[in-house]
């Protein structure tokens, strides 16, 4: 099921944000808020990205959960806490 609708509505709200002020932030019209919210209309892959970077969601969290049923919403990692870097070491060679 796709909560998207739900879910936009949900943080905005949460955000204390107008349809209009949202719609700045991103980059959309006002109207495509309100038709987002109210089902009329599916925002496009990139618009989905910058509406879950926006409230700091899981792409897949804003899309395929319901948040506002959750206590508290788990936040995407933009940290790199989780990333591990692996060393690469290379000799004055040019072999193959």
């Amino acid at each position: 099921m796709n909560y998207v609708k739900n879910n936009l509505k949900f943080l905005r709200k949460k955000e204390a944000l107008t349809q209009e002020q949202l719609a700045t932030k991103i980059g959309v019209k006002r109207a495509m808020i309100g038709a987002y919210e109210e089902g009329r209309a599916e925002p496009r892959l990139h618009t989905l990205q910058h509406l879950a970077a926006y409230f700091q969601v899981r792409l897949d969290d804003f899309v395929n959960k319901d948040l506002s049923g959750s206590s508290s919403i788990p936040k995407a990692d933009i940290s790199g806490a989780q990333l591990r870097i692996l060393p690469v070491v290379v000799d004055g060679t040019d072999e193959r």
